[in-house]
């Protein structure tokens, strides 16, 4: 039996010193996930960057269920690998882009259609 791989997105705002790209983010957590997870290979089949709004610095990331820490742990430190960016919060975890904006809704912080731009 073939066990499928749930997703999961994360949001989280980065604050920067100047604009990033979607591509300088994912190489960037790409390249951090390696380096954490020396002894095991993560699975980046399922990592990709949904959206990134630049003027609000929000960004919308799709990983597989198995890779949450690994993920956590490497926009976190973003900070101490990169001299363009000064603050990362993450706002939440969900299964889907529909909960997501929801919880983001209850906070009153992101409207949902703001990280599409």
């Amino acid at each position: 039996m073939v066990k499928t791989i749930r997703k999961r997105y994360i949001a989280f705002r980065l604050i920067a010193k100047r604009s990033l790209s979607k591509n300088w983010i994912l190489e960037n957590l790409i390249r951090i996930m390696l380096e954490l997870s020396s002894q095991q290979h993560p699975n980046f089949e399922y990592l990709r960057v949904i959206g990134y709004n630049q003027q609000s610095g929000l960004c919308v990331i799709r990983y597989d269920h198995k890779s949450k820490e690994t993920i956590r742990s490497s926009i976190l430190m973003m900070i101490n690998t990169s001299q363009d960016i000064v603050s990362v919060d993450i706002l939440g975890i969900s299964g889907t882009l529909k909960a997501l904006s929801r919880k983001f809704q209850k906070n009153d912080e992101v409207d949902r259609r703001e990280y599409k731009k």
